[in-house]
């Protein structure tokens, strides 16, 4: 059977080319990156998209499929064990998290008002701005310290 030409895209090396083309474009293409970036916002766009229902009917299959073998009960008996004891761990851990913590959060009302302004104010930038954040625990830390 005659190989295409699009076959190669299916390879490692493909994907290799395409990570180091996108380094070489990203350092040193600067002036073409405003019009090759809708076209890399489509893609994640469109990858996001799929990957729900992907994962949905991959865990559906794998359900059936464990619903259809002879030694289902076994399975199933041990798929609810393990959900039953990380879900009591995730759930232990976020008590203990929030036991550790509670003695850091602000309980009088001047603190509290001084926070909300601070976050009220931080609204305006953007969301990835790490500096209000870092604002906000300094703030916390000098009414404590003090």
């Amino acid at each position: 059977m005659k190989k295409l030409k699009a076959d190669f895209l299916l390879t490692p090396w493909a994907t290799i080319i395409g990570m180091v083309t996108g380094i070489i474009i990203g350092i040193y293409g600067q002036q073409i990156i405003p019009y090759i970036k809708p076209v890399g916002e489509i893609y994640l766009s469109i990858l996001q998209m799929s990957v729900i229902p992907i994962m949905a009917s991959a865990i559906v299959m794998s359900i059936g499929k464990l619903l259809m073998s002879e030694e289902a009960s076994r399975y199933l008996a041990k798929l609810i064990r393990v959900f039953v004891i990380f879900l009591l761990g995730v759930s232990l851990v976020s008590i203990l998290i929030s036991i550790i913590v509670s003695p850091l959060i602000a309980s009088d009302n001047e603190t509290k008002k001084a926070i909300g302004k601070m976050m009220l104010s931080s609204s305006t930038t953007s969301s990835t701005d790490t500096t209000s954040s870092i604002t906000v625990i300094k703030e916390i830390d000098s009414r404590y310290n003090n």
